[in-house]
C-alpha cells in the first residue's frame, strides 16, 4: 500500500485508478514514440534492400530507445553510422526523439489532450487547452534551442563549419544544441 501512495503523491493523482490509467499511457505513448522513431531510423538507411538484417533493425531500434531516453549511447563506432543512414534524416528523427523525451510527459500529454479537441473536437470533453506549465516548458524549450543553435554556429562559423555551407552550418548547430543539453550524440568532432 505504501508503493501506491508513494505514486498517487508522485504523479499528483487522487485515487489508485487515476494512477493506473496514467502509467499505462505512459508506458503506450513511450512505446509508441520509441517505434516510430525505430521506424523513420530504417527509412533513413542510404540502401534499403529486399533483405532485412536483425542487426540493421537492431541498430535502428537502440538508436531510437537511446534518443528517446536522452541516454545518448550509440551501437555505432564514432562515424561508423555515415555508411548506413542518411545523415540529416537520420540525425534529424534523433533530435525529434531527444526532444520527444526530454521535454516530458506532461507537456506530452497536454499537447495530445489539446490537438485531440482540435482536430477530433470531441464531445463532452473540457478546452483542449495548453497549461501553464505546457506553455512554459515549450517556450523555454524553444528558446533554449534556438539561442544555442545561433550562438554554437557564430562560434564555430570560422572554425568548425568553415568548409560547411551556411545550411549545414546551421543544421549541425541545432544538433549540437538539441544533444548537448542531454542526450550526448554527436553528427561532428567537437
Amino acid at each position: 500500500i505504501k508503493e501506491h501512495r508513494f505514486m498517487q503523491d508522485m504523479l499528483s493523482e487522487d485515487s489508485l485508478t487515476a494512477v493506473r490509467s496514467l502509467l499505462s499511457r505512459i508506458v503506450y505513448v513511450t512505446f509508441s514514440v520509441e517505434a516510430i522513431g525505430a521506424v523513420f531510423l530504417y527509412f533513413s538507411s542510404k540502401s534499403i534492400s529486399d533483405e532485412v538484417s536483425f542487426s540493421f533493425i537492431f541498430h535502428c531500434i537502440f538508436h531510437s530507445v537511446s534518443a528517446f531516453c536522452n541516454a545518448g549511447l550509440s551501437s555505432f563506432s564514432s562515424g561508423d553510422y555515415l555508411e548506413y543512414f542518411n545523415v540529416t534524416y537520420f540525425s534529424s528523427v534523433i533530435m525529434l526523439l531527444i526532444v520527444i523525451g526530454g521535454i516530458g510527459f506532461p507537456f506530452i500529454a497536454n499537447t495530445i489532450d489539446y490537438l485531440e479537441h482540435r482536430l477530433i473536437k470531441r464531445k463532452g470533453r473540457k478546452y483542449g487547452a495548453f497549461s501553464v506549465s505546457s506553455k512554459l516548458v515549450g517556450i523555454t524549450s524553444l528558446v533554449l534551442l534556438l539561442s544555442g543553435t545561433v550562438i554554437f554556429y557564430f562560434l564555430e562559423s570560422h572554425l568548425l563549419f568553415k568548409d560547411l555551407s551556411t545550411a549545414k552550418g546551421l543544421f549541425h548547430s541545432l544538433f549540437a544544441s538539441v544533444t548537448s543539453r542531454t542526450a550526448g550524440f554527436s553528427t561532428i568532432d567537437i
